[in-house]
Formats: C-alpha cells, structure tokens, sequence
C-alpha cells in the first residue's frame, strides 16, 4: 500500500481541473463579477446622487423659507408703516374735523348770545311797555313814565 499518490497521476487530474477553473472564470466568473460590480457602482451612484439631491433640495427649500421669511417681514414691515401713516392721517383728521367744529360751535355761541342780549333788550323794553299799559288800563289813567 502506497500512501504516496503518484504525481503523474496527480498531475493528469488537476490539469482539466485547471482548464476547467480558467474557462469558468473567463466564462463566468469575470463577467458575473463584472455585472456584480457595475450594479454596486450604479447603486450607490444612484444612493450618492440621491444623496446630492436631497442636500441640494434641503438647500434650496432653507432659501426658499429665507425669502418667505423675509417677504414677510417685509410685508409686516410695510403693513406697519402704513397702518401708522393711516392712523396719522386719521389722527390729523380728527383733530382738523374738531378744530373746525370748535370754531364753528365757538361762532354760533357768539352769535346765540349776541341775540340772547339783543332779545333781552327788546323784551326789556316790551315789558315797560306792557307794564305801562296794563297800569293805565287798570288805572284807567296815565301813569308817569319811569324811565330811568
């Protein structure tokens, strides 16, 4: 019993065996691991450029809310601006609506008791009158006249 194998024997065997490897790796080892690594290298080009994406359209969409933000302050800024002109010119308004209402009311009390005087007047004079006259007509004589 030999435990040595003999190497020609050994050497027939391999040799199809090596055949056998070279013509599978260049039958289908290479190419599967070609296939293999272009799909790895698609995935994650396309897991990188989704990546790149969403960054870009994180960045924009921050712009983005800037320039809302910012119109809106711009427009509460103006809106402000305005509501104070408004609220001035309201103001300036008024106090023109009262100060003409001032001098009108301050005209007609002027005129209201310049006729209040003259009413007086006349009903002064009208009540001697009527006085005098009711006198003499109870009397029924003249009375002096009292004029003072």
């Amino acid at each position: 019993m030999n435990i040595f194998p003999d190497p020609m024997l050994v050497l027939v065997q391999v040799a199809p065996f090596l055949v056998l490897l070279a013509g599978l790796h260049v039958l289908l080892f290479k190419p599967m691991l070609d296939y293999l690594d272009a799909r790895h290298a698609a995935t994650e080009g396309a897991r990188a450029d989704a990546a790149r994406l969403r960054e870009s359209a994180g960045a924009q969409l921050d712009r983005y809310e800037a320039a809302v933000t910012a119109a809106r302050n711009e427009v509460a800024e103006l809106r402000a601006t305005r509501r104070a002109a408004a609220g001035a010119e309201h103001a300036r308004r008024i106090a023109a609506a009262r100060s003409e209402a001032d001098g009108v009311v301050r005209a007609e009390v002027a005129r209201l008791r310049e006729e209040t005087v003259a009413a007086r007047q006349e009903l002064s004079g009208r009540s001697r009158s009527l006085a005098q006259d009711l006198a003499r007509r109870v009397l029924g004589r003249e009375l002096p006249s009292m004029e003072a």
